[in-house]
């Protein structure tokens, strides 16, 4: 599965098609927009393996766990025939090769369905909410200036798993020196 669209816009990155066991359980819902709780997904190899080596290229290490968060700018993923923008994800498992999604809102149209788009158009390759036609500049720099917030909040997380990291190991050398 290629890393971009069919556009070969590089700002974007499709982390491939995911699968659910369960219905997506809708959080809220309002006139303009909709929330998806976060959902687990077991990747296929390719786009598990392209989605490592996007995390490697941003100099971050490899860790599991749900309190471990990555981004990666302009992500989607494919559910049935509908891209949906990826806020940030966790690996839960290399060996089992299984995420846990956490969905950006997805922005409804003035009727009041949703603007998440379908990829069987070809003449809609790009995200809906991305589309200038239909969202407000405004809005664009709105959401632009949450994704930088975003990135300060995981630039602080990475750097607090670093502190409890280096703790932890403080708390290691202690235990020894005390064991023996």
């Amino acid at each position: 599965m290629s890393n971009t669209t069919s556009s070969g816009a590089s700002n974007r990155f499709n982390m491939g098609k995911v699968k659910s066991e369960r219905e997506w359980e809708r959080v809220r819902e309002t006139k303009t927009k909709e929330e998806w709780a976060p959902t687990e997904h077991t990747m296929e190899a390719q786009d598990f393996d392209n989605i490592i080596k996007k995390v490697v290229e941003q100099k971050r290490d490899i860790q599991t766990g749900a309190n471990v968060f990555y981004k990666i700018p302009g992500s989607f993923a494919i559910f049935g025939e509908i891209e949906y923008l990826v806020e940030r994800f966790n690996i839960l498992s290399v060996d089992e090769k299984k995420i846990k999604i956490h969905w950006k809102p997805t922005p409804k149209n003035s009727a009041g369905n949703s603007t998440a788009t379908a990829i069987q158009n070809p003449a809609r390759t790009r995200s809906a909410y991305w589309d200038e036609e239909l969202v407000a500049p405004s809005t664009v720099k709105l959401q632009e200036k949450i994704d930088e917030l975003q990135e300060k909040v995981d630039d602080l997380m990475e750097k607090y798993n670093s502190v409890q990291e280096a703790v932890c190991k403080m708390q290691e050398k202690k235990d020894n020196r005390d064991q023996q």
